[in-house]
């Protein structure tokens, strides 16, 4: 497993997160456009101009061809997040991977940590079937992520959608979408109106040139009725292929 840490201006935070996960696991750490001192930037294998959020994908799908036969998961992680147990983050990751009909997972947030139902932690203490992942803290397998690369960033470089897409394609490929309720990570959300309308409409541009089908999904898993385990499993049965 790989785990990449992403950076834009939360750099204590993803060197600190570097140091515990280099315990357990590969780590690569990738910035985007923070003013890094002489000794930070040693923690940084990647650092990049301000590419945004997909660019910085972009750059972990180049790491994973070059690493193709390595990886065959990668443990994507923003450095806005705070993780107390890291160790067991490692260790339910890869025993999720274990299930081969498993194709994107993610831990459960803290209650306010998402805008988005399905990643509140509803202490079940299992896997629930998820319509997707919101994208500060999720691992998915190399394949899907490959697909998904490289993403437009001349139309979506923020990144709204591609957490949608991932999902797409993991069911394209008849592969679930799980949150795990036996992982809690914290986590606030951007409440900047400005950057929120701009993520909204490179978004909806960003979908406009992907297939029928996706568009579709996108709009079947924005209804918050079915951003539920319910729902999920509902949408699981459609024909997507």
């Amino acid at each position: 497993m790989l785990i990449a840490i992403i950076n834009h201006k939360h750099t204590s935070n993803a060197i600190k997160l570097k140091v515990h996960f280099e315990k357990h696991s590969d780590v690569i750490c990738i910035d985007s456009g923070s003013e890094l001192n002489q000794e930070e930037k040693k923690h940084f294998k990647i650092s990049l101009g301000n590419v945004y959020y997909c660019g910085m994908i972009n750059a972990i799908g180049e790491h994973l061809k070059k690493n193709i036969t390595k990886y065959k998961f990668v443990y994507i992680i923003a450095s806005d997040v705070e993780i107390s147990e890291h160790e067991k983050l490692v260790v339910k990751a890869k025993k999720a991977f274990d299930n081969s009909a498993i194709g994107v997972y993610g831990p459960s947030v803290n209650k306010n940590g998402s805008p988005h139902p399905q990643m509140i932690n509803k202490n079940t203490n299992r896997y629930r079937k998820a319509v997707f992942i919101d994208g500060y803290c999720f691992a998915v397998r190399t394949d899907l992520l490959l697909n998904l690369c490289p993403i437009d960033t001349s139309i979506n470089f923020i990144g709204w959608g591609i957490d949608v897409y991932l999902s797409y394609l993991a069911i394209k490929k008849g592969l679930l979408t799980v949150v795990d309720d036996q992982m809690v990570v914290q986590h606030r959300p951007s409440e900047n109106q400005e950057f929120r309308s701009d993520a909204r409409n490179q978004r909806n541009d960003w979908f406009k040139q992907l297939g029928k089908k996706a568009r579709l999904y996108r709009q079947i898993t924005s209804i918050e009725l079915l951003k539920n385990e319910l729902g999920a499993s509902m949408i699981n049965h459609l024909n997507w292929k």
